[in-house]
């Protein structure tokens, strides 16, 4: 038996490359198709493979020999070459050592171990391949892309824009994304949709204004938000322990179940963030003609990950609300209680969520911003150092373009108390965190005090009474 990773790459550059909206919403449906699409319908057409997840730019699967399992990797990204220019896909496999059938107690072991080592060895397999922008190498007297910094393929224009611009050279890579932007439409809208029915997210309703500066006319500042599952790592690093797998299936279904749980838990969550959003959005607005509107364009929503473009006005509350709900979800979450409970008892879930947000201009470069709202994510996941069960943000508002890196801004302004903690019972969690002795115990309880989004509340409500 072998293991099968193949997992996306390069998805920032990919997605953010320009400010094109319909190009980024595009790019973003073009990752999702690739794993939780073609490498899913695939595997159940595919004699000898079984799928554990196919999701979002990634899929694990469990081939009954070699030759399976190379052959459905050429397969995903020989169609990935062929149909979603751009997109850098990889695949891995490693084998599973053979069990005897008189006894089969250290499956699940072997089984976990096969998985680690696809991940690693996927890892390196990402280096030894040249990088994918080398299949469009640029030549004399080649014209360049509207949109990219890639050699044109023709001259095109979308079908949605055809009566209001004349043709102009675009990219094989730009013309695939924006082909996709229907697909990607339906589907986020769809997903959030089907969660609460009462948000209508109106991504085009003017079809002719899809540059993402002309989204929301009267909007000053765009936020891109980054989200990430905190101790997720750790969680499948010893997957087989955590959640006391016993046999190869109950590790593979537990492993199935946890993914799809997270993925209904990220999406659960977005959707109540951006109801609050769109609730408050209606209280500010002036002129109500768009009032069901959300200033908020999700572009990727799976797993434990979410990454949107919104109003820089409401990030903030977005984030908070997304946190904390998400944290509720998963204590909740019947595939995931199941994944946890073990021998008949629901184990505590250590799970915690953090986000970066970048608050920029309209006409900010987007792929920069992301970086920026990645490096601030990572600066909230320091949060981990006291207890993975805590959720934080960390938020930045970029004035200008002269240092774009976290520690080239954090150097100009270096006093600053974020990131913030939006846990529920922060100090609770921390008291309960196994890995700290008595003294950081107090310690960490003392910065969550100090660093908790309630107490940054306070101080902005009392700022606003004194100006009143």
């Amino acid at each position: 038996m072998y293991i099968v990773l193949l997992e996306t790459s390069g998805n920032q550059r990919y997605i953010f490359s320009t400010n094109k909206l319909r190009e980024n919403v595009g790019a973003s449906e073009l990752t999702y198709q690739i794993g939780a699409e073609f490498a899913k319908e695939l595997a159940e057409n595919t004699n000898g493979i079984e799928k554990i997840i196919a999701t979002s730019g990634k899929a694990l699967l469990l081939a009954e020999n070699e030759t399976v399992a190379k052959t459905f990797i050429r397969k995903v990204t020989q169609h990935a070459l062929e149909n979603m220019a751009g997109l850098t896909i990889n695949g891995a496999i490693s084998k599973v050592e053979d069990c005897v059938k008189a006894d089969k107690s250290d499956e699940a072991e072997k089984l976990h171990k096969a998985v680690g080592d696809v991940h690693k060895r996927l890892e390196e397999i990402r280096y030894q391949i040249p990088s994918n922008l080398q299949r469009f190498q640029r030549i004399p007297f080649v014209a360049e892309c509207n949109t990219s910094n890639l050699p044109a393929e023709k001259l095109y224009r979308h079908k949605v824009v055809e009566t209001v611009e004349d043709k102009k050279p675009h990219s094989l890579v730009s013309i695939t994304k924006q082909e996709k932007l229907s697909d990607g439409k339906e589907r986020l809208e769809k997903t959030i949709i089907n969660i609460e029915p009462s948000l209508y997210l109106d991504f085009a309703k003017n079809p002719h204004r899809l540059d993402i500066e002309e989204r929301f006319e009267h909007t000053k500042w765009f936020a891109v938000i980054h989200a990430d599952g905190n101790g997720l790592g750790q969680i499948f690093l010893n997957f087989c322990e955590e959640v006391g797998a016993k046999t190869g299936e109950e590790y593979r279904e537990k492993y199935r179940n946890f993914s799809d749980g997270l993925d209904d838990c990220t999406v659960k969550a977005t959707a109540f963030a951006l109801k609050n959003m769109r609730d408050e959005y209606l209280k500010n607005q002036k002129n109500t003609k768009n009032s069901i509107e959300v200033p908020a364009i999700p572009l990727v929503l799976g797993g434990d990950d979410l990454t949107i473009i919104c109003d820089g006005q409401y990030a903030i509350k977005f984030t908070k609300d997304f946190l904390n709900e998400f944290v509720k979800e998963t204590k909740t979450n019947p595939k995931i209680i199941e994944v946890f409970t073990i021998d008949g008892k629901l184990k505590e879930i250590p799970l915690g969520i953090c986000a970066g947000i970048a608050i920029i201009k309209p006409h900010f470069p987007f792929h920069q911003a992301y970086s920026l709202a990645a490096e601030l994510l990572q600066s909230a996941k320091k949060t981990k150092q006291i207890s993975t069960s805590l959720s934080a943000f960390d938020y930045h508002v970029l004035y200008d373009s002269s240092g774009t890196t976290l520690d080239e801004i954090r150097e100009k302004t270096p006093f600053v108390a974020r990131p913030y903690v939006v846990s529920e019972n922060a100090e609770k969690l921390v008291e309960n965190e196994e890995k700290l002795n008595k003294e950081e115990k107090v310690a960490g309880k003392v910065w969550v005090k100090n660093h908790h989004f309630d107490e940054l509340s306070i101080r902005v409500e009392t700022m606003n009474e004194e100006e009143d």
